[in-house]
């Protein structure tokens, strides 16, 4: 296997040295969250150092490490204007190459007036602030708003990023292709294997009956497909069972063929299709079940998958999704919020030597709506006996409803 290749290792390796050692690393991780090496450019006044590595993409090949002695109160401001044109772009000359700079008085170091006389400027009294720290709103209430802002414009999200509804699955399909060969091992890695008892209940919650058509949808490596086969094969084998596996990424299809082939599948049992959730290329009531897991949140539009899902479904016929939710306790929920942004990413930079798809994949997880919001979604597609089930507190639920 190619993808833990002894020069992606190398690489890491030399990184963490760069960096002054895992110790180091760990606490430069901790300051910038991330972890990359480049040429030293210089250093302004006030300690802050300037990198460059031009193997990085545009507008990530230059950063700023600030100085310890501001530790974690650092922002833009702390930035001197001799270095803003560089770090922004707007030259390609270091201040130390253009002696010219600073060329207006407004770049010149700000002396602070200390007189004591009507002149000096106070910007609030010292006893209350004017101006009030920023209070997020809800969460239920920032999703509901931010997708009608969006679908108004033709915006949806990738992430925490705000991008062009076609080019979200520009981006979605970009991401799993560079994470398809080692998609299965990482998400064992990521869980710790739990999301391999996760997806059995998921399974034992669906108990599929003998003769049952299933359609997954972003199924590409066939765990859920090959673990509803399995069932049927421990309950009670059918020839006429049959799931069809659909992913709109090529890719990770072709993992999930492999793997098929691997296990030693029937493959009259199972077809593998390329296609988009949001447009099914199949006609009206035609499966019995619909499934689709950690999936979900990869979709443009939430609402035109659960349409479609009800659409080619049976009347009688099942949803079930599964897909990573809101922690109910909070405690955990800082340990799980810490976990996913510190760990998840470098893990990947670390076995995968890529860092910015897992970056992606925890952002659309605190992206996706609620339980109580999702669950009002599949209601409004016309589904019925709408209800979830929370997993590992929350973690995870599974959605469940019916064609009526």
């Amino acid at each position: 296997m190619n993808f833990t290749g002894l020069s992606k290792l190398f690489s890491v390796f030399g990184i963490i040295k760069k960096s002054g050692g895992l110790r180091a690393s760990l606490y430069k991780m901790f300051r910038m969250d991330e972890l990359k090496v480049g040429t030293l450019m210089g250093t302004d006044k006030y300690g802050n150092k300037y990198y460059e590595n031009n193997r990085f993409f545009f507008a990530r090949n230059r950063w700023i490490e600030y100085a310890p002695y501001y530790r974690l109160e650092y922002d833009g401001s702390q930035v001197p204007a001799e270095w803003f044109g560089w770090l922004h772009y707007k030259t390609d000359l270091t201040p130390d190459q253009d002696p010219g700079r600073p060329k207006y008085k407004w770049m010149l170091d700000h002396t602070e007036n200390l007189s004591g006389t009507p002149r000096q400027y106070v910007p609030y009294s010292t006893t209350k602030q004017k101006i009030e720290p920023w209070k997020p709103c809800s969460h239920k209430f920032l999703i509901i708003a931010t997708r009608f802002s969006h679908q108004q414009a033709g915006y949806t999200h990738f992430g925490f990023a705000t991008v062009k509804d076609y080019e979200k699955q520009q981006r979605v399909n970009k991401v799993f292709d560079e994470v398809a060969q080692s998609y299965d091992l990482m998400n064992d890695l990521m869980s710790f294997g739990i999301h391999r008892v996760w997806k059995d209940i998921f399974v034992d919650r669906l108990a599929p009956p003998p003769g049952t058509k299933l359609l997954d949808v972003a199924g590409g490596t066939g765990d859920i497909a090959f673990r509803y086969l399995n069932y049927l094969k421990l309950k009670q084998p059918d020839p006429n069972s049959h799931v069809t596996v659909l992913d709109i990424n090529k890719t990770m299809l072709d993992v999930g063929k492999y793997r098929c082939d691997a296990l030693g599948h029937d493959p009259s049992l199972i077809t593998f299709r390329e296609g988009n959730a949001e447009e099914l290329p199949y006609e009206n009531d035609l499966f019995d079940a619909y499934t689709i897991v950690f999936g979900i949140r990869n979709c443009t539009r939430i609402e035109k998958v659960v349409d479609e899902a009800y659409r080619v479904l049976k009347p009688g016929g099942r949803f079930l999704c599964m897909e990573f939710s809101e922690v109910s306790n909070t405690t955990l929920q800082w340990i799980y919020d810490q976990y996913s942004f510190q760990v998840i990413p470098l893990l990947g930079q670390l076995v995968v030597g890529q860092w910015h798809p897992y970056q992606y994949l925890v952002e659309s997880i605190r992206r996706f709506p609620n339980q109580d919001h999702f669950k009002s979604i599949i209601e409004r597609s016309g589904f019925r006996q709408v209800v979830y089930e929370n997993l590992s507190s929350g973690i995870v639920a599974i959605h469940s409803a019916f064609k009526l």
